[in-house]
């Protein structure tokens, strides 16, 4: 696999983007609403896929997943400082975000190592 020049890089519209993901209807403060109930949602599910035990442990799971969401698709950026053409990305992939966190090995990890956002590299 071969990196992409940036000249390569095809220009994407955010309206395409808003059209693709059924989102046009909504102001960025209401995709940034909805994507943080996602995010709780999938601290939540992550738990019962893991041990059936949702708690306290949900809001460190919420900060992780932020984390790496800020990191890996946000470009550094909190949920609150993103964007449009981000947030609406990140809605068109939010699913695969929750199916990498509902793997009960990833979880494992996150809790017995006791990882913390603020440590990963």
């Amino acid at each position: 696999m071969t990196a992409i020049e940036k000249a390569e890089v095809p220009e994407v519209e955010i309206e395409k983007i808003a059209k693709i993901t059924k989102t046009e209807q909504w102001s960025p403060e209401e995709l940034k609403k909805q994507l943080a109930r996602q995010i709780h949602s999938i601290a939540h599910d992550s738990l019962l896929e893991y041990d059936r035990n949702p708690d306290q442990r949900q809001a460190h799971l919420v900060k992780v997943v932020k984390d790496h969401i800020s990191k890996r698709l946000l470009g550094g950026y909190e949920l609150e400082e993103a964007g449009e053409f981000e947030l609406r990305r990140l809605w068109g992939v939010v699913d695969q975000v929750r199916d990498l966190f509902l793997r009960p090995e990833l979880i494992e990890g996150v809790l017995t190592n006791k990882w913390s956002p603020s440590t990963e590299s």
